[in-house]
């Protein structure tokens, strides 16, 4: 038994502590990126504003003003937009 008690063939408490806070610190470094994530697409969803369309029933309709390179041509486009329910948008 005290033969027993003798080896030191475990770990030391250095190195349950260091791998503790290896762990720790890869949590925090993990839980930033997920902050950062949702804050930046958070940030997306609201600045999206390009084609701001009034959907009833799932399906929206705008008409866009298009030029050419040098402004002398102009011409209005019929665009549909369909919604799907869970956060896209289609358009046709």
């Amino acid at each position: 038994m005290i033969k027993k008690l003798r080896e030191r063939k475990g770990e030391s408490v250095a190195e349950t502590l260091y791998s503790t806070l290896i762990i720790s610190l890869a949590f925090l470094i993990l839980a930033g990126a997920i902050i950062s994530a949702a804050s930046i697409n958070a940030k997306v969803k609201n600045q999206d504003r390009s084609l701001d369309m009034n959907y009833e029933n799932g399906v929206g309709s705008l008409t866009v003003k298009v030029k050419n390179v040098d402004l002398s041509k102009e011409k209005n486009v019929s665009i549909t937009g369909y919604y799907s329910g869970h956060g896209y948008y289609y358009y046709k």
